[in-house]
């Protein structure tokens, strides 16, 4: 079940991303081969962090929408937890937290079994508090309501200019 929840991670995360590049390449207006030339490279902070910019020049007479700022702040903040649950350092919660030592002779790998597992980032310095597996599911769940969250505002504001284009792409 953990593995299965990571793997949902990095595949939400991966729809979430195409979307955002969707998003920038109908917003710059250009080819689909383009654009993905483009932002082929790029990580997902960078990606967001140019459609938020593009989105400051579409609303340049007003504020960006409430929507597409909330959704910007969540993504960031969905997106680290991403990248520890994806590039993090995972060990069981029991020599994490040094649970792992018993008064039961004898049941030590069966305490140490039912123990979950839990992310750390493999960068020094002050570290952000383990992601347990039970908190990685509800990490697809929240990028894959705010990649939907993403399409219909897009297609809200601007639906009306043509930009809202499906690309089928075949890799």
């Amino acid at each position: 079940a953990q593995k299965a929840a990571i793997a949902d991670v990095a595949i939400v995360s991966t729809e979430l991303e195409v979307e955002v590049e969707r998003c920038i390449i109908e917003l710059c207006q250009l080819q689909w081969q383009h654009g993905a030339v483009l932002l082929e490279n790029m990580r997902l902070e960078a990606k967001l962090n140019i459609f938020q910019q593009l989105l400051q020049i579409e609303f340049h007479k007003t504020e960006v929408p409430e929507g597409f700022t909330f959704m910007h702040a969540n993504l960031k903040d969905l997106n680290a937890q991403r990248n520890t649950i994806i590039h993090g350092q995972w060990t069981l919660r029991s020599f994490a937290d040094g649970s792992f030592l018993t008064n039961r002779p004898g049941r030590a790998r069966a305490d140490m079994e039912r123990k979950d597992i839990v992310a750390h980032r493999k960068k020094r310095g002050k570290q952000p508090p383990p992601i347990p597996a039970k908190q990685i599911t509800k990490v697809a769940e929240l990028m894959s309501l705010n990649r939907q969250l993403l399409a219909q505002l897009f297609f809200e504001h601007f639906g009306d200019q043509g930009l809202c284009t499906r690309h089928v792409v075949a890799f």
